[in-house]
Parts: C-alpha cells; sequence; structure tokens
C-alpha cells in the first residue's frame, strides 16, 4: 500500500471487493473471502483504494478476484437425477431435432472438467459420442488447465460404478486417466459469465444443452438478472438450460419456459413462430411462452456413475 492510501479494515475491504463483482457469501464464509482477497493484493501488488479503483478497469483483476473466491467442489456425476433427466428426455429429443448435426453442449462454472466429462461418459453411453460438441468454460485458469489433462484421483471418481470406471479410465500413478477420445470431445475455455458481455465460444448458433450448477447461488441479484439473461441468448431455440436446485429462480428474468421435474427445475428457450393472423380480421399475434408445467422421470435405472442403495 502506498503512503497516499486510506487503510482499511481488510474485513471490510472483502465485503466491497465482492459486492463490487457481484458475489455474496454467508457470514461462515467470511475468513475465506478475506485471505482470497489478501492473496489477489499480493499477486497484483496492489493496495485497498488501488484494488477499489481497478475493480472498475482491470478485467484481469476482476477475473483473478472471481477465481479466488470461487468455490471448486466437484466430482463425476454430481447431481445424478438431473443427469437422469438429460439422458432420458433431453438428449433423446435434442437428438431428434438435431437430424445428424452435432448435439451442442456447454458446462458452465465446470471446474476442474468433472461435469462436462461425465456429460461426455453420458453420451458415450447413449451412443452419441460422434454427434456431440461439448464446451466447458470457467474464469480460474489454473482449474481449466487441470481439466484439459483429464487425470483424476479416486476422490473425484467415488460416484463411478466400477465397470464405468473401467471402461472409461486407465490406472495413472496414484490417479486415473480419462481416456483419451473423450478428453478430445471437451473444449475448454476461459469465460466469466458475469461480465456485461459474453463472447460465448463455439455457439455460432447456440447451445442446445447448457449447465449452469451450483454458479448463480454465489452471485446478488443484479449480477443474477445480468447471467439469467446472458443464459437464455446463448441457448438455440428448444435449447435448454438446468440449474442447480439451490440456485435462484429465472423465470422472471428472461422469456423462458420454466418446466418442475422431479430432479429440479428446467428451463427452455421456445422456438419463435411467425405472428399469425386473426381470421377476419388481418390482425396479428404472437405466440407466448408456455406457462409452468412438471415433467415426470422414465426411471430408466441408474446412470453410469451411481449406485444402487
Amino acid at each position: 500500500m502506498t503512503g497516499t492510501e486510506v487503510s482499511i479494515d481488510i474485513g471490510q475491504l472483502a465485503e466491497r471487493v465482492a459486492a463490487d463483482v457481484g458475489l455474496r457469501f454467508s457470514e461462515p464464509r467470511r475468513g475465506q473471502i478475506t485471505s482470497a482477497v489478501r492473496r489477489v493484493m499480493a499477486a497484483h501488488q496492489v493496495g485497498a483504494d488501488s484494488l477499489l479503483q481497478r475493480l472498475n478497469w482491470d478485467e484481469d483483476l476482476v477475473r483473478d478476484i472471481v477465481s479466488a473466491l470461487a468455490v471448486g467442489e466437484t466430482h463425476f456425476f454430481r447431481g445424478a437425477e438431473q443427469l437422469a433427466f438429460i439422458r432420458d428426455q433431453i438428449l433423446p429429443e435434442i437428438r431428434r431435432k438435431r437430424s445428424g448435426t452435432p448435439i451442442r453442449i456447454c458446462s458452465i462454472g465446470c471446474s476442474t472438467g468433472e461435469e462436462p466429462y461425465s456429460l461426455a461418459i453420458l453420451c458415450a453411453e447413449a451412443g452419441l459420442s460422434g454427434e456431440v460438441r461439448i464446451t466447458g468454460v470457467d474464469v480460474r485458469r489454473n482449474a481449466l488447465a487441470r481439466a484439459r489433462l483429464g487425470d483424476y484421483d479416486a476422490w473425484s471418481l467415488r460416484n463411478l460404478a466400477p465397470a464405468i470406471r473401467q471402461r472409461y479410465f486407465t490406472s495413472s500413478g496414484r490417479g486415473f486417466r480419462l481416456r483419451r477420445s473423450l478428453v478430445a470431445q471437451v473444449r475448454f475455455h476461459l469465460l466469466d459469465v458475469a461480465m456485461q458481455d459474453v463472447a460465448w465460444p463455439d455457439a455460432q448458433d447456440g447451445y442446445d444443452l447448457v449447465l449452469c450448477r451450483n454458479v448463480l447461488v454465489y452471485y446478488e441479484q443484479a449480477s443474477v438478472s445480468r447471467i439469467g439473461r446472458h443464459l437464455f441468448e446463448c441457448l438455440s431455440e428448444g435449447g435448454w438450460l438446468i440449474t442447480a436446485p439451490v440456485d435462484p429462480l429465472l423465470s422472471r428474468i428472461a422469456p423462458f419456459a420454466t418446466m418442475t421435474t422431479e430432479a429440479g427445475i428446467a428451463y427452455r428457450r421456445l422456438p419463435t413462430l411467425e405472428p399469425m393472423s386473426r381470421p377476419g380480421t388481418g390482425a396479428t399475434h404472437e405466440a407466448k411462452p408456455e406457462s409452468t408445467r412438471s415433467v415426470g422421470s422414465k426411471g430408466c435405472g441408474f446412470l453410469p456413475g451411481e449406485a444402487s442403495a
């Protein structure tokens, strides 16, 4: 800190920084936030005042702060009920709609790759390996570097059935290496979805399926609204969005069709219909998004990563 900078309590600074980048945290994480902000200040060699000022224009600094504050807890086939819904209902429908063209999937907040690679395994088990293009995005460079390697310890694979582990992984030192053909199916990119402008990778015509699970829960409302609009815009017509049960609702943020499933909430961007003339009037009207409805699961047995109780 330079002599011209005003001294500020590091705990208060951490709260201000979190608020400025659009994040919110519960009181039990206060110590973790403080430590993360200290690390970023040391890495960028900035004091309190400089840090707060640079948040207005330094995207690398903002990205590093979000990365330091992010929760990286993940493992293969986390949220098995939602993956079952994807397998049983979403993927078959997308496959029919795509008619031979690749299915485009994006995993937001992909961390070290367990979620997008779980999707790759799910698609391989469904016979779709050659028909999918999976993208993983995250704000943490170090996590993405690990994801590209496809190497994991036993803890990350704890939910995998032995047959699936044997089929898609080989032993490598103290851990396991994902089959190279699956690693090649997933592309990873550095991306902060909370930015004002987001350039979505590999999404020329929009994604058919987006997973944004356990991400929105850490953002305050203004950021959630901005991210929700980004998510709607990145979907193809008819595309699906899956969030986690703990994430805030998006139905009032963008014109999603919202479905209540046994696995939680699912959102869709419905196809845009051409305005239709009312008979005998020449007036036109546009189709409105469908109302919220319930969708059950087919109960087609266990996921590759599930084990019976």
